[in-house]
């Protein structure tokens, strides 16, 4: 599957990138793993979003799968998130 970055996404991962580095890079080695699998929708749903999510500690990846992409939508500091998912 291809792999693709949205806007936000990237951004995402640039401010982390100066931040921490090396999470930067799992995270890109995470998402590069998921568009790798045959069947990459195996994160956990994520309700009001519509999407998947893929925890890379303390990161996530929110992504969809389009029709032969794995979809990055956004990462996420779950360390900063104030209620379950």
């Amino acid at each position: 599957m291809r792999l693709r970055w949205t806007e936000p996404a990237l951004a995402d991962l640039i401010a982390l990138a100066d931040r921490a580095p090396a999470q930067a890079a799992a995270v890109v080695r995470a998402a590069e793993w998921l568009a790798q699998l045959h069947t990459p929708a195996i994160g956990r749903h994520v309700e009001g979003y519509g999407g998947l999510y893929w925890p890379v500690p303390p990161q996530g990846i929110a992504y969809t799968v389009e029709g032969g992409e794995v979809l990055i939508h956004a990462i996420h500091d779950a360390r900063q998130r104030r209620e379950p998912w």
